[in-house]
């Protein structure tokens, strides 16, 4: 298959859907669009273990932290494709997320306090801290998902086929909408979200939720 054409049958398939077969009443940019948009509620509807094809790993060395941060904290830039963590390892110890909010906890318990051993990581404004107990440059590797090539008809989405249909669902839901026809919008956004919840029951997982910290974490 030549590039896009994934994307172009994700399109065919919404128009006959929602039964605008030309670009007369719905233009094609607005459907690629509204695909994409697809992406950005699934990796807020979705936990980590279904986007197995959204998985990067960034690597490298942990500075002294600027502003914001906690005393003691080392920092590195998260990539820009970052959209939220799945493991973070100090060296060779794997870190515990802290919220931002909780940070004196591990000021103020002696069962709490980092060290080498005992990691803290958490996310803020673009950045990946951690507390080991000491400001000293160590290695980190970052597990995350990634966000996801975004479609057009000349590329092809990223993620797995298994979202293939919840992609066009989430489409045909906004052309439904752009057309007037609320209440078939709706019950078809019900079906979506309901499919949701069965992908991740398949895969023993919850749905994600934000933590405060960084938007791209759904925290704001």
């Amino acid at each position: 298959m030549a590039a896009g054409d994934i994307t172009k049958e994700l399109r065919d398939n919404v128009r006959v859907r929602v039964g605008e077969a030309s670009q007369s009443g719905i233009l094609d940019a607005q459907i690629v669009a509204y695909m994409n948009a697809a992406m950005d509620d699934l990796l807020i509807r979705v936990d980590n273990a279904p986007f197995s094809s959204c998985t990067a790993t960034d690597t490298g060395n942990l500075t002294e932290a600027a502003e914001p941060c906690h005393t003691g904290a080392v920092s590195a830039t998260l990539p820009t494709d970052f959209i939220r963590e799945i493991t973070v390892f100090y060296v060779d110890e794997q870190a515990n997320l802290i919220e931002v909010s909780r940070l004196d906890e591990i000021d103020n318990s002696s069962h709490r306090e980092p060290s080498a051993t005992n990691v803290y990581y958490y996310i803020w404004d673009g950045s990946l801290f951690a507390e080991a107990g000491a400001v000293t440059t160590k290695a980190y590797t970052l597990h995350y998902i990634q966000r996801p090539t975004e479609m057009s008809l000349t590329v092809d989405p990223t993620v797995s086929d298994e979202f293939h249909g919840l992609i066009e669902d989430f489409a045909v839901a906004r052309c439904r909408e752009q057309l007037g026809q609320f209440e078939e919008k709706q019950r078809i956004l019900q079906h979506y979200s309901n499919r949701c919840l069965v992908l991740n029951s398949r895969w023993k997982a919850p749905a994600y939720e934000g933590m405060p910290g960084d938007a791209a974490r759904g925290g704001g």
